[in-house]
């Protein structure tokens, strides 16, 4: 039903982009920076999608019916290999995991329907756990079967307590959706070093502004400088932007995902105070 109420809604604009490809026409992709060959899918898909297009230059009940079954195979893994934050987030884990996928510790925070644990698990791992504040899109995230395990809880707000069992216990925390779609002060970053180990990472999505500047910028930074956390890597994209060849309707929004490892900060307080005692001891000879 979803598929049919998409295509129903872009139909005008499917069969004109179609005839203008009949015509020898293309359209480029937009170009994204990447630590990887993420999406190395896409050029299938595109043609795939193209393909079925060029069946759609006329939209009938007949016409529709006759190619719904061949555009609606390629549907999901088109989204998903297309520039959507849960996918990318789960392929920079396991770009960045020690190849263990059976013993590699997992939190996904904020997951929503489950898609990350679903990637997840896909690809081979095992100690993938949930967290979100919405029950039903726990009962979502359920029915994916990719989560050893699934609780409700919120993070970042005032009240919220995270579980005594998570706390320095995941080699990775991911973050695909709730720091970028939610209004949350800096203690979302707190919440999720709380819960990774020295040395492992947190991947997450911040929220960017109109001008596509980040605006946790000045908390992140300020969390480098106290120790907290290193800089690791980045990818930045534009969501959906190879879907279905560049047709349809969707906006060219910029998504940026962002991997932080965690530090000893008791090591880096440290490190600081002896680095001030020699700088005093220098000063005073």
């Amino acid at each position: 039903m979803k598929e049919f109420l998409f295509y129903q809604s872009h139909k005008r604009e499917l069969a004109s982009s179609a005839r203008r490809s009949g015509a020898g026409s293309t359209r480029s992709s937009m170009s994204v920076t990447s630590t990887s060959s993420l999406y190395e899918t896409a050029p299938r898909l595109e043609q795939s999608s193209r393909k079925s297009m060029n069946h759609l230059t006329e939209f009938s009940e007949e016409t529709l019916k006759a190619n719904f079954d061949d555009i609606s195979k390629e549907y999901s893994t088109q989204f998903t290999s297309a520039g959507f934050p849960p996918k990318i987030c789960s392929e920079l884990v396991e770009e960045l995991s020690s190849g263990n996928t059976l013993k590699t510790q997992i939190l996904d925070v904020g997951c929503g329907n489950g898609y990350v644990g679903q990637y997840l698990r896909e690809i081979g791992y095992k100690e993938i756990h949930g967290i979100d504040c919405s029950r039903i899109k726990l009962q979502e995230a359920e029915k994916k079967r990719s989560y050893e395990s699934l609780q409700r809880g919120t993070f970042g707000l005032k009240d919220s307590r995270i579980p005594e069992t998570y706390q320095g216990h995941f080699d990775f925390v991911t973050c695909a959706s709730l720091v970028n779609n939610c209004d949350l002060n800096g203690k979302i970053f707190l919440d999720l070093l709380s819960m990774v180990r020295v040395g492992g990472s947190v991947i997450f999505a911040p929220k960017l502004d109109k001008n596509n500047v980040c605006e946790y910028a000045k908390q992140i930074e300020e969390l480098t400088d106290q120790g907290y956390w290193t800089f690791t890597t980045d990818h930045t994209f534009y969501r959906y932007d190879k879907l279905f060849g560049g047709l349809g309707k969707f906006s060219n929004k910029l998504v940026k995902i962002l991997v932080y490892q965690k530090r000893d900060r008791e090591a880096f307080l440290r490190e600081k105070e002896e680095a001030a005692a020699s700088e005093r001891e220098r000063k005073a000879a």
